[in-house]
C-alpha cells in the first residue's frame, strides 16, 4: 500500500511465519514462541507480544531493528520515536528495548540529516546510562545459578535493569580501554540492549564511525553480533555518504535486496510513508 501500517505488518508477519517454505531460519527466538502462543489463545493482535517483566530475554536487540527502520520514514526524531515505539510493542514489550530506541532513533535521524558523526555519537552516548553490573559479573551470575532460568524473577529484573547514575563517556572509554578489555569484562556480548547499546557505540566511536572497521570489530566480539551488527550497521551507515562496494555487492541476494531497499527509500523520501 506504499505506507507503514501496523495491521498490515501483523498480517504479513503471520503469513510469513506460518507459510511453509517462507521462513528458512531454524532458530525461533523466545519472543516468537511467546507471540504465537498468545496468537493461538485468541488474544487481540496488538497484545500478542510478551512482556519483558514476564520473560527477561524479550529485552533483546531483535526488538530494536525493525523499529529503527520504520522510524526512518518520519520527518523528525520526535515522530520517528513514536513510530518506533508503536512498532516495537507489536513484537517486544520491553522497557530495555524502548530505552535503546530513545537513544538510537534521534541519533539515526541526525546522522541521516548530515550531522557530524563523531560529535553526534558522543552527544547521544552521553544520554545512555550503562548497566550497573558488568558483562563479566552477569555471566558469572548465570553460571552460579546453573543457567539464567534458575535465577528468581525479581533478581533477574535487577540484573538487567539496574543502571549507573553517571552518563556514558564513550570518548573516554574509547581512549582508555582496548576492545578485548571492553568485550571480555565490561559489557556482555549477549542479546541485551542495556549492554549491546553502549558496546556498539563504543565500537563506532573507537573506529571513528568507519563502516567496515566498526562491523568487523562487532563481528569479532562474538555473542549476539548479528542483531547487534544490524543496529551498528544502521548507525555507521547513516554516518557515511558511501558504503564499501564489496560489502554491498558481496551479498548473496544483492539484486533482491537492492530492489527492496530502493523501494523503501522512495517511500521514505516521498513523505507519504506514514
Amino acid at each position: 500500500m506504499g505506507r507503514h501500517d501496523p495491521a498490515s505488518f501483523l498480517d504479513d508477519f503471520v503469513e510469513y511465519m506460518t507459510t511453509s517454505g517462507k521462513n528458512r531460519d531454524p532458530y525461533t527466538e523466545i519472543y516468537l514462541r511467546r507471540w504465537f502462543e498468545n496468537y493461538a489463545r485468541g488474544m487481540p493482535p496488538h497484545a500478542f507480544a510478551e512482556l519483558q517483566r514476564n520473560v527477561w530475554s524479550i529485552g533483546s536487540h531483535g526488538g530494536v531493528i525493525r523499529p529503527m527502520v520504520v522510524a526512518s520514514i518520519a520527518n523528525s526524531a520526535y515522530q520517528g520515536l513514536g513510530l518506533a515505539i508503536e512498532h516495537q510493542n507489536l513484537t517486544h514489550r520491553s522497557e530495555n528495548v524502548a530505552g535503546a530506541l530513545g537513544i538510537l532513533v534521534p541519533l539515526l535521524t541526525e546522522l541521516i540529516n548530515g550531522a557530524n558523526p563523531l560529535d553526534t555519537t558522543t552527544a547521544h552516548a552521553h544520554r545512555v546510562r550503562p548497566p550497573e553490573i558488568t558483562g563479566k559479573a552477569l555471566f558469572a551470575a548465570y553460571r552460579d545459578h546453573n543457567g539464567p532460568g534458575n535465577i528468581p524473577p525479581s533478581e533477574m529484573w535487577q540484573l538487567h535493569t539496574a543502571l549507573r547514575d553517571a552518563p556514558y563517556e564513550v570518548d573516554r572509554l574509547a581512549q582508555s580501554l582496548s576492545e578485548p578489555e571492553v568485550v571480555n569484562s565490561l559489557f556482555a556480548t549477549a542479546c541485551y540492549p542495556e549492554h549491546g547499546l553502549p558496546l556498539l557505540l563504543y565500537f563506532s566511536r573507537k573506529h571513528a564511525c568507519d563502516v567496515e572497521a566498526t562491523l568487523i570489530a562487532n563481528a569479532n566480539a562474538g555473542g549476539d553480533n548479528v542483531h547487534r551488527g544490524m543496529v551498528a550497521g544502521m548507525i555507521v551507515g547513516a554516518a557515511n555518504d558511501d558504503m564499501p562496494d564489496h560489502l554491498i555487492r558481496g551479498l548473496i541476494a544483492y539484486d533482491e535486496l537492492r530492489k527492496e531497499i530502493d523501494e523503501f527509500a522512495d517511500m521514505a523520501v516521498s513523505g507519504k510513508g506514514i
